[in-house]
């Protein structure tokens, strides 16, 4: 009915219909107990949140930019959040999405629609909606660039112009209240390293303090803890390579000897300068990382080899067996625990692997860490 209304012209009626679509949605969702189907439920409705967006594109006048900017932000944040919690297998729901952001630190946050993609800006409680046209040509750049670098190319420069050009248009304008940028992309843009496009007649790394990535700006309002708040930090990895499955893993994989990672671990006192607690062969069990990671950590260090389980398609982190875990540290395993850390740091391979079809990034080891407010 909303697709309907939004093919007549009729764009308030055909947001009606979406927030409501939306309303009932979560409450079905609610209502199914097994996981595997509360994922495609959810994940086969992803339409419904993109009409809305659309529809309030298209709706209402220059006096109301704001309020309908900020309620298609809401709703892309809710999407989002909903998409984590259900790709992660968590119960809980993701809390109500803020647009409050720290002073100076501009949120860039992608959504894609039915057929266009979407950009808001937020500094200083003000909230910016674009529509940036069709997705598909943009993203046909992004997945050039994404070749080029797998391969050891430099990307074309033409390409990564209007890569720019449509990504970060507009923006230059309001760099001068802004420090550091925090950018959330959508679907296959997460294949694109930011950093690299040109902005403002430099790269875009070089114009901010820092460059950071989130996978929704609902999770950058989470508080930070003071860097002296009395935590510890954790270094583990060089897992006992003797005992199976991790033996078994290293001999498939052909995982060799990681010196390097002893060496790193061993140096963290000296680098970091503060309480750490190394953990390593015997010691370097998911039990180990479970107990200290819920207590919260100033920085986690993670040093050892990551290996792609066939079954989620995702990288899970190499540790040794204990009593009752398997020595592989998973995604969701991660994100369930609801730990938290100020810096985390997966010194590792393939990290981020786990992306779907669509260039997903949420059953990502790296997804699971900043689900957990690092």
């Amino acid at each position: 009915l909303g697709r309907c209304a939004q093919a007549r012209g009729d764009f308030e009626s055909a947001l009606d219909h979406a927030v409501r679509g939306i309303d009932e949605i979560e409450g079905v969702r609610e209502q199914l107990g097994e996981e595997d189907l509360r994922t495609s439920y959810r994940v086969s409705k992803r339409t419904v949140y993109a009409l809305a967006v659309e529809a309030l594109d298209s709706v209402g006048g220059a006096d109301r930019d704001q309020a309908r900017a900020r309620q298609a932000l809401e709703i892309v944040h809710q999407a989002k959040a909903r998409e984590l919690v259900d790709r992660l297998a968590l119960a809980a729901t993701p809390a109500p999405a803020s647009t409050e952001r720290p002073d100076g630190n501009l949120l860039v946050e992608y959504f894609i629609g039915g057929t266009d993609l979407f950009r808001w800006s937020l500094l200083d409680g003000t909230v910016r909606m674009q529509n940036l046209g069709p997705a598909d040509a943009l993203l046909d750049g992004v997945a050039d660039v994404h070749r080029g670098l797998s391969a050891g190319r430099r990307p074309d420069a033409a390409v990564l112009d209007r890569l720019s050009d449509t990504l970060l248009g507009g923006l230059v304008e309001i760099l001068p209240a802004a420090r550091s940028i925090t950018i959330s992309a959508d679907g296959a843009l997460h294949n694109l390293p930011f950093e690299l496009l040109p902005f403002g007649g430099s790269l875009l790394v070089e114009r901010f303090d820092g460059v950071n990535y989130l996978p929704s700006g609902a999770l950058g309002s989470i508080a930070r803890r003071d860097a002296d708040s009395g935590r510890v930090s954790l270094g583990i990895g060089q897992p006992d390579r003797r005992s199976s499955p991790s033996g078994f893993l290293s001999r498939r994989y052909e995982l060799g000897p990681l010196a390097a990672a002893a060496e790193e671990l061993d140096q963290l006192q000296a680098w970091i300068g503060s309480p750490v607690e190394v953990y390593t062969g015997a010691g370097a069990t998911e039990e180990t990382f479970a107990g200290r990671y819920v207590d919260g950590l100033r920085i986690l260090h993670v040093a050892t080899h990551t290996v792609l389980d066939e079954a989620s398609g995702s990288s899970a982190i190499l540790l040794t067996p204990g009593e009752g875990s398997d020595g592989l540290l998973h995604p969701r395993e991660i994100a369930r625990l609801q730990g938290t850390a100020d810096l985390t740091v997966l010194a590792a391979c393939r990290t981020a692997a786990g992306q779907d079809a669509a260039g997903s990034a949420r059953n990502t080891l790296t997804g699971a860490f900043l689900f957990n407010g690092i």
